[in-house]
């Protein structure tokens, strides 16, 4: 990966367990990254590296780090269907414990993921179960795409109404 990505600063997150993004922020250079985890490094873990948004969307699909390893990755997946990719994310850490966890939550967006290495077990749910999962907070509404919210003033897209 060293001699294909460019050795660009990334951020990086302090692994607490079963704590997702609370832990001690970090900046370091992709590649000093990289050796960590070839020397077993368990500490930090690169997860999302967020782009600038303007008012309306990301000002690009996807970040610096995403953006070369796109060229590795397939331009389309018969899963996909007719739908149109509207952000690229890259997650990449060193874990063997089997006692790390992510634990249920639900995100709207189409997700697909490639675990590199190792194994994961993805229990998926259908929204039509929301209201049997135990969530932080009151759900409002789960509408037909399969968004959940907890507030009445979010359209099916994830759009607050004032906002449009």
């Amino acid at each position: 990966m060293k001699e294909k990505i460019e050795n660009v600063n990334v951020h990086l997150e302090k692994r607490i367990s079963n704590s997702f993004g609370t832990g001690e922020k970090k900046k370091m250079k992709f590649h000093k990254f990289l050796s960590l985890l070839e020397k077993g490094n368990k500490k930090y873990y690169l997860n999302t590296q967020y782009v600038k948004e303007n008012a309306y969307h990301p000002k690009d699909f996807c970040n610096s780090i995403t953006r070369q390893m796109i060229n590795y990755l397939p331009k389309e997946l018969e899963i996909m269907g007719n739908l149109e990719i509207y952000q690229y994310n890259i997650w990449l850490g060193n874990n063997k414990s089997t006692k790390l966890k992510t634990y249920l939550h639900h995100d709207y967006h189409d997700n697909i993921y490639v675990l590199l290495k190792g194994k994961k077990t993805f229990r998926i749910y259908s929204p039509n179960f929301a209201y049997r999962l135990k969530t932080n907070g009151k759900i409002f509404k789960v509408h037909k795409n399969g968004l959940i919210t907890y507030w009445p003033f979010i359209r099916s897209d994830g759009k607050l109404c004032m906002d449009v």
